[in-house]
């Protein structure tokens, strides 16, 4: 038997700007994702939902040297699993007080 695809909600909160100009509003979204459940797929899906998010999230193909992901509350640049309801901050390194 086959187990069916799976997908995830994730909440996604924006800090520094990275979402300026898109249809995003109180700094966050829903976004549910399709296997592979990653934060890099995460990142890819956003992308592909919104273009403008390419040069702020990726830099020929590489992640932004300058953006933190932070997924509940523990920060990373790796790609690491996402669960469902799980929270993803995406920020600017440095951005704060």
């Amino acid at each position: 038997m086959q187990e069916k695809n799976k997908n995830v909600d994730v909440k996604v909160r924006f800090l520094g700007g990275l979402e300026d100009g898109l249809p995003i509003k109180d700094h966050s979204i829903t976004v549910t994702i399709k296997e592979p459940l990653t934060t890099y797929h995460l990142l890819d899906t956003l992308i592909e939902d919104y273009p403008l998010l390419r040069s702020r999230l990726k830099n020929q193909g590489e992640l932004a040297p300058d953006l933190m992901i932070v997924v509940n509350g523990v920060v990373t640049r790796e790609d690491i699993p996402l669960q469902q309801g799980d929270e993803v901050l995406l920020m600017y390194i440095g951005v704060g007080g």
